[in-house]
């Protein structure tokens, strides 16, 4: 990795900037800026490879897409990614005007997402592997030459690995779903939308083994769609998904990104103390046409 690459972090949050260049500067240079006013003259008057740009700002709610809106009508080349608190379908929508912006969630898990588009954008011929805890990890180099080994997975410290992908559009969607049969008609539409659609029932195996279903998948598909349909019930009385839905959604997310991962969910279903942000849509007992409406948009943002 070329440790001459500069890199500007603009977010309002001390945290998040001493975070981020603490991790980042032991491979690029690195330029904060607290206030999105000063990040202007910073961008127009100095070359950076990447910024990596907050949403929000005091006073300055859209603050960071403005600056991205500057960027784009001036035609200064830097690759972009959005780190922010505030994930709607509307700012994702918002952003995605402006071109293949990689758009991530504040949140567990950021910090390693963000590093892998850093390293994605400066290196867009190369596929990345999934990030490891620190002490689990070597080098960057090592791994990309451990990658080589297999098509489909390195081994590092006796874990199998899946190599971490960034596809561009959509290539295949995978449809995840507990019984309620609602799945079937939103498999249905997005059928009818163009897309290719995976699921459980629509591929043929050739190992008895879930893990390997799911390899599969994971490999042939770049967005997913989960059904949180309420299938199961907790002794208190509320209602939740199918654990596998559950699972599926954080393997998915670990896989393709947050943002391309879609959350269908019943309103009656339980939700995770941290859904807030994802992207999700919210149903009664069946899909309506504003639910189909929202689908296809975020599907459109993404393509």
């Amino acid at each position: 990795m070329n440790p001459n690459h500069k890199l500007i972090i603009i977010d309002d949050d001390p945290k998040i900037i001493e975070d981020y260049s603490n991790r980042l500067s032991k491979r690029f240079q690195i330029k904060t800026c607290l206030e999105i006013e000063d990040a202007y003259n910073l961008i127009f008057d100095q070359e950076y490879d990447v910024a990596i740009i907050d949403m929000g700002f005091p006073g300055q709610p859209e603050g960071g897409l403005r600056l991205i809106e500057f960027i784009h009508d001036k035609n200064i080349p830097i690759e972009i990614i959005v780190l922010t608190k505030n994930g709607s379908v509307e700012n994702l929508k918002a952003v995605r005007k402006y071109g293949k912006i990689k758009y991530i969630e504040k949140g567990p898990g950021a910090m390693a997402e963000v590093t892998a588009s850093v390293l994605e954008a400066l290196n867009p011929t190369k596929e990345l592997t999934l990030f490891l805890p620190e002490k689990k990890r070597k080098d960057l180099a090592e791994l990309q030459k451990l990658q080589n080994k297999n098509e489909n997975e390195i081994i590092i410290d006796g874990i199998d690995c899946l190599k971490a992908r960034h596809p561009k559009g959509i290539s295949k969607i995978f449809l995840g779903h507990g019984h309620n049969q609602v799945w079937v008609q939103i498999e249905k539409y997005i059928k009818e939308l163009g897309y290719n659609v995976e699921s459980f029932e629509t591929q043929k195996y050739n190992s008895p083994r879930i893990f390997d279903k799911l390899i599969k998948l994971l490999n042939e598909c770049n967005v997913a769609v989960m059904v949180m349909s309420g299938d199961d019930s907790n002794s208190n009385g509320t209602i939740h998904a199918r654990q596998n839905v559950v699972h599926e959604i954080g393997l998915f997310q670990g896989r393709y990104g947050l943002e391309r991962v879609i959350m269908f969910r019943q309103s009656n279903v339980e939700v995770f103390s941290n859904i807030g942000g994802f992207l999700t849509i919210s149903y009664e007992n069946e899909p309506n046409k504003e639910n189909f409406e929202e689908l296809k948009n975020i599907l459109d943002s993404l393509s």
